[in-house]
């Protein structure tokens, strides 16, 4: 196991390197003078090449790319143009909501998709089948901005359960995470739903569970020890390999719920064309997206060996 997680691991630098450079190189082949927007439209083009110069947007995009890298094996990732703070600080304020909104949003889905899932596929046929069914389609079916417009209009304008918008640091700022992740959960809930039911569907036909019954093992261990273990490998494959989706799906919903996370952040850096930000930020999203890979890779080798190979 242990070599394979180091295998794992070496193959995602390549990856991540060539995922830093394509967003560099992009950003730079974007029209537009970061530097005239945020000197205004009345500065001189005197000022403007003299600010280029001083920030070194004036060299060549190897040269550029050369000293980024090399910043970035130091763990510097350079300077806000607009709010002239190190991009780390900036980055380090914005990831705390972002990464908790994942996190739960990530583990109430899947808790939540699990149990509906699971029971759905047991009760095959019946009203509550049908009921989750309807309701995992539903769910899928609405915008997340939709979701999260309906629910803030319920549970915070009308029950004045929850409070509308915004965050606050620490555990004062759980609260405010409440609705974000109630969305999060409905729309990734109702694919994990659908997953499960279908994983256990497709199981419980298998002649492990008769044998396994026959020789005398109770229903309940055989469902619990075999078939929802089987069931639970497409959810993880589809978290990690849809990783880059929710987290999405959590962009636009720190938008909608004026959570200031790494969405906002990203929104108002492309913006402003504060391009040090901008890449630090896709470096983030990028390190999110290829360690969720690899964790889900970890994963389903530790529940089922023939992944190692």
């Amino acid at each position: 196991m242990t070599g394979y997680a180091a295998r794992r691991l070496l193959a995602a630098v390549p990856t991540l390197l060539l995922a830093v450079v394509l967003v560099f190189v992009l950003l730079h082949l974007i029209p537009g003078d970061a530097t005239a927007q945020l000197l205004g439209g009345k500065a001189s083009a005197a000022e403007v090449a003299r600010r280029r110069a001083e920030l070194g947007l004036d060299r060549p995009v190897p040269s550029q790319l050369g000293t980024f890298l090399a910043g970035l094996a130091r763990g510097d990732l350079g300077t806000s143009l607009t709010r002239e703070q190190p991009v780390t600080q900036v980055i380090a304020a914005a990831a705390a909501p972002t990464l908790l909104l994942l996190v739960l949003g990530i583990a109430a889905s899947s808790a939540g998709g699990f149990l509906a899932g699971t029971l759905a596929a047991y009760h095959r046929g019946r009203p509550l089948d049908h009921l989750v069914r309807a309701g995992s389609v539903t769910g899928g079916a609405v915008p997340s901005f939709c979701v999260a417009i309906v629910l803030i209009q319920l549970l915070a304008l009308n029950l004045r359960l929850l409070p509308v918008s915004g965050y606050r640091a620490g555990f004062a700022g759980l609260p405010y995470l409440v609705l974000p992740v109630l969305t999060f959960t409905v729309m990734a809930g109702s694919v994990l739903t659908r997953l499960v039911r279908a994983g256990v569907l497709g199981e419980l036909p298998r002649e492990y569970v008769a044998t396994a019954t026959a020789r005398g093992l109770s229903p309940r261990r055989v469902r619990t020890g075999y078939v929802q273990r089987n069931a639970v490998l497409p959810v993880v494959t589809y978290l990690g390999t849809n990783i880059g989706s929710l987290i999405g799906v959590a962009v636009v919903i720190e938008n909608v719920c004026a959570v200031p996370g790494l969405g906002q952040l990203l929104v108002r850096s492309v913006l402003e064309r504060d391009l040090p930000v901008v890449q630090g930020v896709a470096l983030v999203l990028a390190v999110l997206v290829i360690g969720g890979n690899i964790l889900a890779d970890l994963v389903c080798a530790a529940l089922d060996p023939r992944f190692r190979l």
